[in-house]
């Protein structure tokens, strides 16, 4: 069937955090909370599930659970000045892959739907700003407004039905964390693995087609629909 969307992760596939700015916020944070980053970033690490699935909406909610974690739940917290250096974390981390903007716009010219789909947590309401070129997607789904997240099949369906595609009309495209390729594979959605520069430690997933830069997946759209002729 022919290709008639692409739906794309976004953490280290259409943009990436600047790791040594975004963990010195974190150590700022802990710093702020009177707890070792060490401990910080375990108990942190050990709620990825509930964040990312919208379980834990809200950075205050997130730090009270570490602080209790840590046997300081009675410490106070200065909600509004971590929640000011959470943005400035995330305004300050976040860098765009130089081809995102052109590949968008090359999909959009050629007629295919474009999707976001992404995990995210609550900090993901400061990312979005910074992304000028969120206007050309056709829909954009977050697990953790969604309350489910990758690789579960629920969100890829979600991201199909919103840009009214079939399985078989769709292919995905991210870095494989998560286990967001196999889960997209569980669908039946072509599945694209990038590697880029930046991206964390080596995914173990794999995809039907690997790419080193996104102004191939045009290229991808076009073979598997010249398969078809």
């Amino acid at each position: 069937m022919k290709i008639k969307g692409v739906i794309f992760d976004l953490f280290d596939t259409l943009a990436y955090l600047d790791k040594g700015t975004f963990r010195g916020g974190r150590r700022e944070m802990a710093e702020k909370l009177g707890l070792p980053f060490e401990v910080f970033h375990r108990i942190w690490k050990e709620h990825t599930g509930d964040r990312i699935c919208g379980k834990i909406e809200k950075l205050q909610d997130m730090l009270r659970i570490i602080l209790n974690g840590a046997g300081m739940g009675e410490r106070e917290l200065n909600g509004e000045e971590l929640e000011s250096l959470d943005r400035k974390t995330m305004e300050e981390s976040v860098r765009v892959y130089e081809e995102t903007p052109s590949v968008l716009k090359k999909l959009k010219g050629m007629g295919v739907k474009r999707a976001l789909l992404s995990n995210g947590s609550f900090s993901m309401e400061y990312v979005l700003p910074l992304l000028p070129w969120l206007g050309l997607f056709d829909a954009v789904v977050l697990g953790y407004r969604e309350k489910v997240a990758k690789p579960d099949r629920r969100i890829y369906e979600i991201a199909l039905d919103r840009l009214g595609l079939k399985p078989s009309e769709a292919l995905f495209v991210g870095d494989g964390d998560f286990d967001e390729l196999q889960g997209a594979r569980n669908v039946g959605i072509t599945t694209v693995k990038i590697i880029q520069p930046y991206q964390g430690a080596p995914r173990q997933d794999y995809g039907d087609y690997t790419v080193k830069n996104l102004m191939e997946i045009p290229e991808i759209v076009e073979k598997e629909n010249r398969v078809l002729l």
